[in-house]
């Protein structure tokens, strides 16, 4: 048995490359978006902040749902592999993967650019006035996306993206 692994585990990969069989421009090593391009699955990193109530809380506390997995803990410079005793810290960042949304549904977006005459410029999002029927999903602010939260000051030249559905 030892023979014949000294063997072909040197014979292999010779002839392997004198049959020009490896692909020198190949790296087997992947990160997080190359699967995003490859397989229905998203990646989404949560900064876990003062006050956030995962704090002091192990992951199996945590009642995800079944279709979601911490794949890696973010704390202090060190890349942390998560299990059900890790126990969530104030300043980590979590990153979580679950399936990709597929519009299967045909959900329409709309989006509105916020401008200074607008009389919710300055204010809450939460005290911006829609109908019970929208949701904003994201603000665009310049180059950045924002996850709107009742919080959120709402601010001229800001592109609202709603969902809205029809009334039934």
């Amino acid at each position: 048995v030892l023979l014949s692994i000294a063997f072909q585990g040197t014979l292999i990969p010779w002839a392997a490359g004198r049959l020009d069989m490896i692909d020198a421009e190949l790296d087997v090593r992947k990160t997080f978006t190359d699967y995003v391009d490859e397989v229905p699955v998203q990646f989404v990193e949560l900064p876990i902040g003062e006050g956030h109530p995962w704090i002091g809380k192990k992951i199996a506390q945590l009642g995800l749902v079944r279709e979601l997995l911490i794949v890696v803990i973010l704390r202090g410079g060190e890349n942390l592999i998560p299990g059900g005793d890790t126990e969530i810290e104030e300043g980590d960042r979590v990153v979580v993967s679950g399936p990709a949304y597929r519009d299967e549904h045909g959900v329409q977006l709309l989006e509105k650019t916020m401008k200074k005459s607008d009389s919710c410029v300055g204010k809450r999002l939460s005290e911006y006035s829609k109908e019970p029927t929208e949701l904003v999903v994201l603000i665009r602010r310049g180059d950045k996306t924002v996850i709107p939260r009742g919080d959120t000051i709402l601010e001229a030249g800001d592109v609202l993206v709603i969902h809205s559905t029809p009334e039934a």
